[in-house]
């Protein structure tokens, strides 16, 4: 079965089968420009050149794959001039993924004047080999001093090195000393350099918010919010914050430090955290085993969705195996829809046709 590799041909029927998956070979993705036939290993896909030029976003998202990252950055910062705001988000994400929070900070500052609106959040997600699972902690309606309780429990055996999500967005209430509670304890988190992730967040912060108001005199919820926007990163904020509470209640608030900051999550729903197979870490080299555990789980669910937003990129030489593990999942009458990709993988998947394959649905971009 051909595929256009960077056309996205809206008439055509998704394959109804697929063999066995194969890797593309391992050129270079200009070797891949130049070939007008790339056949697959095995007959599964046969890569054919679309015709035209090459988008200078194509080309970013295919050098990313291949690990070649300066010339990833030359490409988008190249076109941040033409563009209407994909490159924009596209090396965003390459900073977050890379860790570069000054390149970042310095793009969000020239975003906010040219769009006049404000800059994505930072949110540093560094390229990770591995796949260890992320452990999600679900706090409850009722933030108290037992739920504060179980996190600092959690946070204390999980290790420096062990992810661990802590999702707010199911919290509906906190009491004072809950709230004392956890700042404290996010606070030493950050201390010990643990290696954290939050979803819904911004919700609870609106929560904190609206208790500062009905009671301003509460310093826990003071300190329970100076401690969030601390582990978010978000500075400005912070020192904001900081002044006022100096002022209210005549002593020195928590000083600001440079520790790396939690790495901010979509909130799933429900239904989308027991149903989707959640991805992990760089996809590339072998990944028999993901493919396995993935089928596994396709097997159970006619809708098959892949959460794919703790993956920061996937290698060139393996996009062959997902596109062919996709396309037998279609054959199985499987749909497919692939969710949290970052705008470079999402640029990736636009290249190479997978949008025939599967229902896209990338990160917002925050």
């Amino acid at each position: 079965m051909a595929l256009s590799f960077f056309k996205k041909g809206k008439d055509k029927e998704p394959p109804k089968a697929a063999p066995a998956p194969a890797a593309p070979a391992a050129e270079s993705p200009t070797q891949a420009l130049e070939s007008p036939n790339n056949p697959a290993q095995g007959g599964g896909i046969v890569v054919e050149e679309a015709g035209g030029d090459q988008s200078l976003l194509d080309q970013a998202a295919l050098l990313y794959a291949s690990q070649q990252f300066d010339d990833t950055e030359k490409i988008l910062l190249s076109t941040l001039e033409k563009d209407d705001g994909l490159a924009w988000h596209m090396l965003f994400d390459f900073y977050r993924v890379m860790d570069k929070s000054e390149a970042f900070e310095k793009l969000a500052v020239n975003f906010a004047l040219r769009f006049e609106t404000s800059p994505p959040m930072w949110a540093a997600t560094k390229i990770s080999q591995s796949a260890t699972p992320v452990k999600v902690l679900n706090l409850p309606a009722q933030l108290d001093m037992i739920a504060a309780g179980r996190l600092r429990d959690d946070l204390a055996h999980v290790g420096k090195t062990a992810p661990l999500r802590v999702d707010f967005s199911r919290t509906s209430d906190i009491d004072e000393a809950g709230a004392k509670l956890v700042a404290t304890v996010l606070a030493n988190s950050r201390h010990l350099g643990q290696h954290l992730e939050v979803s819904g967040v911004v919700k609870f912060l609106e929560l904190l918010k609206r208790k500062l108001n009905a009671q301003p005199a509460t310093e826990a919820f003071w300190l329970m919010q100076l401690a969030l926007l601390q582990l978010m990163g978000r500075q400005k904020e912070f020192e904001d914050l900081a002044v006022d509470y100096a002022v209210r209640f005549e002593l020195s608030p928590p000083s600001w430090d440079n520790a790396v900051a939690a790495r901010e999550v979509e909130a799933a729903s429900d239904q989308m955290a027991e149903e989707a197979y959640r991805l992990e870490g760089v996809l590339g080299g072998n990944q028999a085993d993901t493919w396995n555990k993935l089928n596994k789980y396709a097997a159970q669910h006619t809708q098959v969705i892949l959460d794919l937003s703790s993956v920061p990129r996937i290698e060139y030489a393996s996009v062959g195996q997902f596109m062919n593990l996709l396309m037998q999942l279609l054959g199985q009458g499987k749909t497919i829809v692939l969710r949290g990709q970052n705008a470079l993988i999402q640029q990736l998947f636009l290249s190479m046709g997978i949008g025939q394959l599967a229902t896209l649905s990338p990160a917002p971009r925050i």
